[in-house]
């Protein structure tokens, strides 16, 4: 059917793993079988078959969807929050690299649905350092924005910092809250 390299480029592979976030229902408009539908979120990894590369880039979007068969399970704005892990060899410098992509109109106000702690930092500045102190190490992080915005309705913060002594690695989630209207997508490197 709809399938295949040709339809859906971004997915590098033919067996792509995606991550959906929705509503799991029974949909009787064909065949009554269970569907994610509504889905708010989908995310995928970017890996193509024979890629030895480091870098890892992760493509996400919050939609709305328009059928408007379940008006009460899909709602404007879209309000959520997503968390993409990494991890990092101490004393590096890494890089993580947001790439704006699609997107509609913020919805400032709807953040108030979110806890969203106080160090977050917002998308307006292209460049930014962060630094992270722990028990026994500290780690410098480099934030760049490709296309920076500047909203209160899309904030980001690091959370989950864990060290681990043996192997020199530092891991971690980079998090992110939006309120936004139909859709936001975005890619995050880490380099």
């Amino acid at each position: 059917g709809g399938g295949g390299l040709n339809n859906h480029p971004n997915f590098l592979t033919d067996n792509p793993s995606v991550g959906f976030y929705g509503t799991l229902c029974l949909d009787c408009n064909h065949s009554c079988h269970p569907e994610m539908h509504p889905y708010e979120w989908m995310w995928w990894l970017k890996c193509a078959d024979g890629d030895t590369s480091k870098t890892k880039e992760w493509n996400i979007g919050l939609f709305h969807e328009g059928s408007n068969r379940q008006k009460k399970w899909s709602v404007n704005p879209m309000t959520g929050q997503i968390c993409i892990p990494f991890a990092f060899k101490k004393d590096e410098t890494p890089r993580i690299e947001i790439e704006q992509g699609v997107l509609n109109a913020f919805v400032e106000e709807g953040l108030t649905e979110i806890a969203v702690p106080d160090n977050y930092f917002d998308a307006s500045i292209k460049k930014r350092m962060l630094q992270i102190e722990g028990k026994d190490f500290t780690q410098h992080i480099e934030i760049h924005f490709i296309n920076p915005i500047n909203t209160h309705a899309l904030k980001y913060w690091l959370s989950d910092i864990n060290y681990d002594e043996d192997e020199q690695i530092v891991s971690g989630y980079i998090n992110y809250a939006v309120s936004v209207m139909d859709l936001y997508t975005c890619k995050i490197r880490f380099l």
